[in-house]
């Protein structure tokens, strides 16, 4: 299974390979990267950083045949620990890209006072359970931006560990595939 998904993500020598992981369900993420000192982003703001690295999402490149990439391929895809991608696009470039999704604002009523107020709050769309129905749910200007600067996207089935769903943009339409990577692949 390790070998069928690291040659669904990796095998394309055309586009870069990234994981987005979430380090609030990944615990060893932050030392295997100190380990391994794989090319990573945290995705939140400095501020942010400071206080909540050790629960923020990492976006990290994965290279074949590398021995960190082999650990988050048999280590963090089956936790639904994270979210894969292709892109043309360097690190810098997607990190600066994916961070102006994760803070969110939303219009909230006070219960005790009843008047209106702004809500900030964290979108973890990097969670395989949360990107689906965001996807699906957001303003489709919304979703094209967010998929903009990747060739696919991928993320694990949550009930189902050999099913990898991929999302890309086809004529500026959301295309939804499912894969059994499992019978692809043996």
């Amino acid at each position: 299974m390790l070998n069928a998904l690291s040659a669904t993500l990796l095998g394309d020598s055309t586009f870069y390979a990234y994981a987005i992981i979430d380090a609030a369900k990944i615990e060893e993420l932050t030392t295997e990267l100190l380990i391994y000192e794989p090319e990573y982003r945290i995705l939140f703001n400095q501020e942010d950083t400071n206080k909540l690295a050790e629960v923020a999402p990492y976006l990290v490149s994965l290279h074949s045949e590398d021995t960190f990439t082999q650990w988050v391929l048999k280590e963090v895809y089956g936790n639904n620990g994270a979210i894969f991608l292709q892109s043309s696009y360097d690190i810098d470039t997607l990190s600066q890209h994916f961070k102006q999704f994760i803070k969110v604002t939303r219009e909230v009523t006070d219960p005790e006072s009843k008047k209106q107020m702004i809500q900030e709050g964290y979108l973890a769309y990097y969670d395989p359970r949360v990107l689906p129905e965001w996807l699906e749910s957001v303003e489709p200007m919304i979703m094209q931006q967010f998929l903009s600067l990747t060739s696919m996207l991928y993320y694990e089935d949550i009930d189902h560990k050999y099913l990898v769903h991929n999302y890309r943009l086809e004529e500026e339409k959301l295309k939804h595939f499912t894969h059994n990577i499992k019978e692809v692949f043996a």
